[in-house]
Parts: structure tokens; sequence; C-alpha cells
């Protein structure tokens, strides 16, 4: 699941190269048929969201087991039997109040929040802003450095993609990933407050970014599977989405204007937030871990309980 969660992220993040290229373009169309070129950016990337949701809306199937065009009887019997024990399910009940209080009480819940809302901050709070930050040191004028985007957004796709494929071959293990992904950005920021050249700094804003785009997608598929129930697995799901949208609310305060060029006070806060998520993601990978022994063990016994009946029946 880490390749295919990270290839989808992907495709999501390329749209930060192309966005930063559609902006660049679309600034010439300012006052073109009596519109700003803010109102032309909402037109014009609107439109192709719209047609895709409505598409979407009525041709996608909304489970494995639904029916669907693309897929044989077979195909789709091959994918609801490698589904685990704990992902929803096409016939279970959308309201489980059970489940939701189990989903509260999990201390994962706690963890996998922490995670996500210190690294929303921490690590994608300079997104929002990486077009001024680009711009405010000084490597080129307003207007290109939309386009100086790009370059950052297409290496953190292709590393986001790269790390994906390593855990989906067995090379890396995905928590001992994110840790090292949070511990080389804590590093790029420590190296952007001590240096001053600009294009050593546009490198390691860049190495920053890709290491922000690559967390999330790594550790989704282990915050899917750590909840059990078709309400649980969505309410979790939207639950943790919901805490990763503070970095669109708090993240351009933690880089605002006044402290640049340097930004060497939103670099250090960056630090300390993703300090926070790597205390978060040890923590939660060691709950994880601990609840898989024991359902390893409770299958053990339960097999073993099973064969002592079955030999009882044959003596």
């Amino acid at each position: 699941m880490a390749l295919r969660i990270a290839f989808f992220y992907a495709c999501g993040q390329f749209s930060g190269t192309i966005s930063g290229l559609l902006a660049f373009a679309i600034s010439f169309l300012d006052g073109v048929g009596g519109l700003a070129g803010w109102r032309w950016v909402f037109i014009l990337e609107g439109i192709p969201a719209i047609l895709c949701g409505i598409y979407t809306l009525f041709f996608l199937p909304n489970y494995p087991g639904s029916k669907s065009n693309f897929l044989t009887d077979r195909e789709t019997q091959v994918l609801l039997d490698d589904l685990p024990k704990t992902q929803p399910d096409l016939e279970a009940k959308t309201r489980n109040p059970a489940q939701v209080k189990a989903l509260l009480r999990d201390p994962t819940f706690v963890t996998f929040t922490l995670i996500w809302v210190c690294h929303a901050i921490g690590g994608w709070g300079i997104a929002t802003v990486l077009p001024t930050v680009i711009y405010q040191l000084g490597l080129t004028d307003s207007a290109v450095s939309q386009l100086m985007t790009m370059p950052a957004y297409a290496f953190g796709c292709c590393y986001l993609v790269t790390i994906g494929w390593l855990i989906h071959t067995k090379r890396l293990i995905s928590w001992a990933a994110a840790i090292g992904l949070e511990v080389i950005a804590c590093i790029c920021y420590i190296v952007l407050i001590t240096v001053r050249e600009p294009v050593v700094k546009y490198v390691f804003v860049t190495l920053a970014l890709a290491c922000s785009i690559s967390i999330y997608p790594i550790i989704w598929p282990e915050r899917i599977r750590a909840a059990s129930g078709t309400m649980a697995t969505g309410l979790a799901i939207g639950i943790t989405n919901a805490a990763a949208q503070l970095q669109g609310i708090v993240g351009p305060r933690v880089y605002l204007s006044k402290y640049g060029p340097t930004y060497k006070v939103s670099f250090a806060a960056s630090i300390g937030l993703l300090a926070g998520a790597i205390v978060g993601i040890a923590v939660t990978w060691w709950l994880v871990a601990k609840r898989d022994r024991c359902q390893g063990q409770e299958e053990v016994i339960g097999g073993e309980d099973s064969s002592v009946g079955s030999d009882a029946v044959k003596a």
C-alpha cells in the first residue's frame, strides 16, 4: 500500500510543479476580460477539478466489490481476498458507536494526530510560502520565483515514489523511513539557519520540502491499518486529515515576511515541531508493534486451541 499511496500523493504534489508554471503564465492574463489575474487562477484551475469530480461521482466504484467496467469478476475477488480483516466492508454498518468509542480510547489516536499536527506545521509550513521564500533568497524576481518552485516539487515527487518503492520491496521499514526523513528535514533547517549562500539555501529548501512531501504517504498505510471497522476507519482518516489542515492556518504565521529573508525564527520553530513529530512517530511505532505482537500471540493460542479440540474430536 505504501507504494500506491506514495504514487497517489506524488500525482497530487506534481500539481505543485504545474501550478508554478500556471501561476507564471496566468500572471500575463491580469486585466483580460476585465478580470484580475487571481480570478483567472480560480477559473482555469477550478474547471478541471470540477469535471473530474463529476466523472468520479458517476463512474468510480465505491468499493472493490462494487460493479465496475474495468475489473473482471476474478480480479474483483482477488482484490477482496487481499484486503486486511480490519478494513471497511461494503456490507458493514455505516454508523457504529462502538467503533467510535474504541477509536477514541485507542492511544494511537492521540499519537497519530500529534504526528499529523506537528509535521503539518513544522514540515509543510514552508510549502505555503515557497515562492516567497525563494524570492527572498535573492535568486530571482517574483514572477520567475514561481517557476523556481517547479524543480523543488518535481524532485519531491521522485523522492517520494523512490521511498515508496523501497518500502514496497522491503528495503525500508515505513516507521524508520519516516523518522529518518524528519531527521534529514531538521538537518536541512539547521543548515538554512547557519548558511548565507542563496544557491545552498535553495538546495536545502528543496530537500526539506521533499522530506515533508514524503512523510504522510508512507505513514498512511499504518494509520489505516491501526483503525478497525468501516466507521472507525472513515472517522480516523477524516480527523487525521483535518489535523493536517492546520498547516494552512498556522504555517503561514510561522513564515511571516517579517522573519525573512533569513527566516531563522521560522526554521527554528520548524525544527521544534519536527522533533515533536519524531517523538510521535517513535511512540506510535512502539504502540502498533506491541498491538501486533499481542494479536499474533492470540492467533497462535487460538490456533493451538483449535488443534487440541480437533485432536479431542478424533480421539
